[in-house]
């Protein structure tokens, strides 16, 4: 069986005794740094003379001893970056244990040894960004620190600082800014919109190591726009420019976007990481943050790496499908597995399987989806995917026993419809506006009361359709109480949808949004028409009487 080795994330070559390429993948070219369209390398040696040195006798001792190797290995790439690789080497045979070729892996490591070595020129910044990370700040401020550092670790000649907007007319605008004397920042608040575009489309970090944009008074020849996301909902783009190639390097925007990656899921997830702070180091270069956190939280908790593997799972996910069972059986077990077990615990288990491809496949959030059990438990699901440098990365997903939850707000709405019920059978009309007398809901009762449906009320502004201008201004000073948090009750002549001549009597109050913001008020209306018609009558009959006396 082939297989399409262009399919692999790791570079892969194929290399006889004496060097020979006999197949290589793209990826091994992106790592080296070489187009191969214009330059396809043939053998080992066609390799620069310090890293082919290195590499050939490795692969003919592999082939003499029939052992596999490993080997870390540093190199400049065709851009002058350092790379670091960790190599396999393995020696393939074939069917009739024939020696053809050995077999070279090569697993790029850079990111990984910026952000771990004691060594590296990164150290002092990594300790900063993470004591900034997990320090006790406002969002403002925390923002304000990491702007900060991002700009000692590139240490521009320029830089622009765009806070982006939601208003549709004007996207972004610029609050900071460092330039040359070549440089007008009002140069840059209409040439970016297509950069800034992609960032609040995407937010992810954009490096152009070379531009030459017509109409520009000096050709800025590198770029980072640096996306920065602030608890507070704000968010900035700090894009650094120079005259300078090759000013930014891959290892910077690499750096750049690991942290920028964690600060948004730091402000997302800020509750999180405090459970974890004398585990600071560890939040994102090692697993143990899902560790430490899954055995604290109140919910159940799966993640699952990129090869579709559970790496971590809490005791709560297990209490909540009622396994009695150590999480660490489950780790390394594959997604597929885990779900064919548990989906005879769902009421639709076809329903819980699918619900969790699509997800996945198409790799965008959810958050609260309500799922049945089988014992009629209900449980919100979560899921989030997890990204890196635009690839996938792993799956989170969040459960929670929402039976409690869900039997409260059943209960709510029973209580709900059973008191309107009473309302309507004692034939009181229900009618809620806002602060401008816009009708927003009615009852049944209303309806009959005033011959309208409730199509023909809703949206309607009430002392406009149903009563005269004396009326009228009595519900305009009776709103003003409402705004004051007064409740009161009167009577009110109206009329009808055929014209009628009615009244009703009306008790209401002002209603409240869940910041205790008057909203409007909501009133019961009993129709006292019968009775007014009675009491004019009698008044009738009494002045009848008194003018026969």
């Amino acid at each position: 069986m082939h297989i399409n080795i262009n399919r692999l994330s790791d570079a892969l070559a194929l290399v006889s005794y004496e060097g020979k390429i006999v197949e290589a993948n793209d990826v091994g070219y992106e790592l080296i740094g070489v187009d191969k369209s214009q330059l396809e390398y043939k053998h080992i040696e066609d390799l620069p003379e310090e890293n082919w040195t290195r590499l050939k006798p490795v692969v003919q001792n592999v082939w003499e001893t029939e052992k596999s190797q490993e080997l870390d290995f540093e190199f400049l790439n065709g851009q002058n970056e350092l790379i670091h690789l960790t190599i396999y080497f393995d020696l393939i045979k074939s069917d009739e244990n024939i020696k053809k070729y050995v077999q070279i892996l090569a697993k790029d490591v850079t990111l990984s040894k910026m952000v771990s070595s004691d060594e590296n020129e990164f150290t002092a910044l990594r300790k900063q960004f993470f004591e900034t990370l997990v320090a006790t700040l406002e969002h403002e401020e925390k923002t304000s620190q990491f702007i900060e550092l991002v700009k000692k670790l590139l240490n521009p000649e320029n830089y622009i600082l765009y806070k982006l907007k939601d208003s549709v007319s004007i996207d972004f605008e610029v609050i900071n800014a460092q330039l040359e004397n070549d440089f007008d920042k009002n140069d840059f608040t209409s040439s970016k919109k297509d950069e800034i575009a992609q960032i609040k489309k995407q937010f992810e970090p954009i490096f152009i190591q070379e531009t030459n944009e017509p109409n520009q008074t000096k050709a800025i020849k590198s770029e980072l726009y640096i996306p920065i996301v602030c608890g507070s909902g704000n968010k900035y783009v700090l894009y650094a420019f120079s005259k300078a190639q090759n000013k930014f390097n891959r290892r910077q925007y690499d750096l750049l976007h690991f942290f920028t990656s964690i600060l948004r899921l730091n402000v997302k997830n800020e509750d999180l990481f405090k459970l974890v702070r004398s585990n600071q180091k560890e939040i994102i270069l090692s697993n143990e943050i899902l560790k430490v956190a899954m055995t604290k939280l109140n919910f159940g908790m799966v993640y699952e790496d990129g090869d579709n593997r559970i790496a971590f799972l809490n005791n709560q996910f297990l209490d909540i499908f009622k396994v009695d069972a150590d999480p660490s059986n489950f780790i390394g077990m594959h997604c597929t597995d885990a779900r064919n077990m548990f989906k005879p615990m769902f009421k639709n288990p076809d329903e819980f399987i699918e619900g969790m491809l699509k997800l996945e496949y198409d790799k965008q959030e959810e958050l609260g989806k309500k799922l049945l059990l089988a014992d009629d438990r209900i449980l919100e699901r979560s899921y989030y995917p997890i990204f890196q440098n635009e690839t996938i990365i792993g799956h989170l997903w969040i459960y929670i026993d929402a039976t409690i939850q869900h039997q409260r707000e059943q209960n709510l709405i029973i209580d709900y419809q059973k008191y309107m019920n009473i309302i309507e059978n004692m034939e009181l009309g229900l009618m809620e506006v806002n602060n401008d007398d816009q009708i927003m809901s009615v009852n049944e009762a209303t309806c009959r009361m005033t011959g309208y449906s409730k199509e023909e009320l809703v949206g309607q502004v009430a002392h406009e359709l149903l009563v005269d201008q004396s009326e009228a201004e009595l519900i305009r000073n009776t709103n003003k109480k409402r705004e004051e948090q007064k409740v009161s009750s009167y009577e009110l002549k109206y009329y009808s949808k055929n014209q009628e001549e009615k009244y009703m009597l009306i008790a209401g109050g002002p209603n409240f949004n869940d910041k205790g913001e008057v909203t409007g008020s909501i009133g019961v209306h009993f129709d006292i028409t019968k009775i007014k018609m009675l009491e004019k009558a009698q008044k009738k009959l009494i002045d009848d009487l008194n003018i026969r006396n």
